[in-house]
């Protein structure tokens, strides 16, 4: 009795002890300063070579609080956010449940510096289950996501749900620029891991030609197992503009503007892309990019194998074709052929129609250098290199207002640390004018007469400044050379260039912007007659001073 009366004496200690270390728990996991408490723990608890920072720390384990400043980190990938409430409740966990009321922060900001994984280095899923059935509506005002890729979006809700079986999202919101976004998705926990994604978003975009807005509707869906190497999933995108655009007069058979996409997709492979297709039929660039020229493309796109790299074949056609200053594409027809393979990008053949002529181009996109750092730490960026060969080009069908040539010339670029660096070489070819091209709308002055005998240009794309070391264009009977600072959003410019026109000759060495200039310009006019009529035929110059009788000489 008395061992009895112990073992009695024993058990409701403990129980006593169990509910006063339970009533002490659930009393601490309400004040304002458990939840920092717990997110101190639970650093010792992640795995080696993860770290987690939190900073303004208020609320409570038991209903959630607010965060200031929160950050995981594991190697070169890191996740922060700023400015956190959470609110939840733990009653829930004791039916194996983590229900959170709602998970808001102001900014995610995701900077991933990892090197890209080599294939082999590719290993499928097993078992993505969790210890806990889970419920979490969230929202984020603003993502940033840096490092090998870059993404800016805003307005980042869903609600995420895993059910012991099923991860789900549903409801889930993005804003990428003009583009709004809809996203619900599945992935099954275990074997096969069955995946669907479904993305529908609205575009909104301006018409150059009337200013009208457009809406465009884009439709994408993913499908497919995740487990086990062989794994292949099924993309299925298209662009459709709502309602279709009509900035210019088109057939009444005319077909309506699309895109199309689709591809097989072995995220488990060393060439994880077993094929790809393409089709576009009246694209109008003009209506998803404002910026863009008006264009009337139709074409398609191929991507296979090719060992362990890509081959790509591009085709299209464009029957919209017009000069730049008309806001067209002088393209007419293009016939590409582009490789990838051991981390290079070739365009082994590109031909383009055009303008009266054609070109013909290659280049070598290089992205080894991603995986080494630079001095800064950052990956270092990719480099490329091209060249083309550019046969009787008409200028007047790339700008109007430039009088009828025919160009024959080299161009080459090549990516270097500071920008792009250039050089081109255009001059005349043996043969008469293409005179089939077509006419300056009525009335708009041009530069009539003045054919192009050879341009040569070398300089550096610095964005936002074109910097041009060489500068020699010449005409029939004119000529402007020197070197030249064009910053392309102020329009300033700063250089040294020569004119030697008929009849004048002026420099000019200084700075010129929109709102003060300072340098000097020297004109010196030997024939005025014959200087004033040359000016006669510029843009913008005086209709009736071709016909102003004008004699004389004079220096400034």
């Amino acid at each position: 009795m008395k061992a009895l009366r112990i073992t009695l004496y024993l058990m409701a200690s403990t129980l006593v002890l169990a509910a006063a270390l339970a009533a002490a728990l659930w009393s601490w996991t309400g004040t304002g300063t458990s939840l920092a408490t717990a997110l101190g723990q639970l650093q010792r608890w992640l795995p080696a070579g993860q770290t987690l920072e939190a900073k303004e720390v208020t609320g409570s384990v038991r209903s959630g609080g607010s965060i200031g400043w929160l950050r995981w980190q594991q190697g070169d990938l890191s996740i922060e956010l700023r400015d956190i409430t959470v609110a939840w409740s733990l009653r829930p966990l004791l039916g194996g449940e983590l229900r959170l009321g709602q998970v808001n922060a102001k900014t995610l900001h995701v900077d991933d510096r990892r090197a890209p994984s080599e294939p082999d280095a590719r290993v499928p899923p097993t078992d993505l289950s969790l210890p806990l059935k889970v419920d979490v509506p969230f929202s984020v005002d603003t993502v940033e996501w840096t490092g090998s890729m870059s993404l800016n979006a805003t307005e980042l809700s869903g609600h995420y749900v895993f059910d012991s079986d099923i991860h789900r999202l549903d409801e889930g919101q993005i804003r990428i620029s003009s583009g709004n976004y809809q996203v619900k998705g599945s992935l099954q926990a275990r074997t096969p891991m069955a995946l669907t994604v479904q993305v529908d978003g609205a575009v909104q975009a301006t018409l150059p030609s009337t200013q009208k807005p457009l809406l465009v509707q884009a439709h994408a869906t993913l499908t497919g197992p995740l487990a086990g190497r062989d794994a292949a999933l099924e993309l299925q995108a298209a662009l459709v503009p709502d309602p279709q655009p009509t900035p210019h007069p088109s057939p009444v058979n005319q077909p309506a503007m699309q895109d199309q996409v689709s591809a097989r997709i072995q995220p488990w492979q060393p060439q994880p892309v077993a094929e790809a297709h393409a089709r576009w039929q009246a694209l109008d660039l003009a209506a998803l990019w404002p910026q863009a020229p008006q264009t009337r493309l139709a074409g398609t796109a191929t991507v296979t194998p090719d060992g362990t790299g890509w081959k790509a074949a591009i085709q299209l056609n464009n029957t919209l074709s017009g000069p730049w200053n008309q806001q067209r594409l002088p393209l007419e027809n293009l016939v590409a052929t582009v490789t990838y393979a051991k981390s290079q990008w070739s365009i082994e053949s590109l031909k383009a129609t055009g303008a009266g002529g054609h070109i013909e181009a290659k280049g070598q996109l290089s992205t080894t250098a991603n995986n080494s750092a630079s001095a800064t730490g950052s990956p270092a960026p990719a480099q490329w290199n091209g060249s083309a060969s550019v046969y009787r080009i008409n200028p007047a069908a790339l700008d109007s207002r430039l009088g009828e040539a025919v160009l024959d010339g080299q161009l080459t670029a090549q990516e270097v640390p500071s920008g792009i660096a250039f050089e081109a070489t255009l001059q005349a070819a043996k043969g008469k004018a293409n005179t089939n091209t077509a006419g300056t709308p009525g009335g708009q002055r041009t530069f009539n007469g003045l054919r192009l005998k050879t341009v040569h240009a070398q300089g550096l794309w610095e964005a936002p400044l074109l910097k041009l070391a060489k500068l020699n264009v010449q005409t029939d009977d004119a000529q402007l050379q020197g070197q030249l600072t064009f910053h392309t959003v102020t329009q300033a410019m700063e250089g040294q260039l020569t004119l030697l026109v008929p009849g004048a000759q002026s420099t000019l060495a200084g700075h010129l912007a929109s709102n003060r200039g300072e340098g000097d310009v020297r004109l010196t006019v030997t024939d005025a007659a014959l200087a004033s009529r040359w000016i006669a035929r510029l843009p913008g110059a005086p209709t009736t001073l071709g016909q102003t009788s004008v004699q004389g000489n004079a220096a400034f």
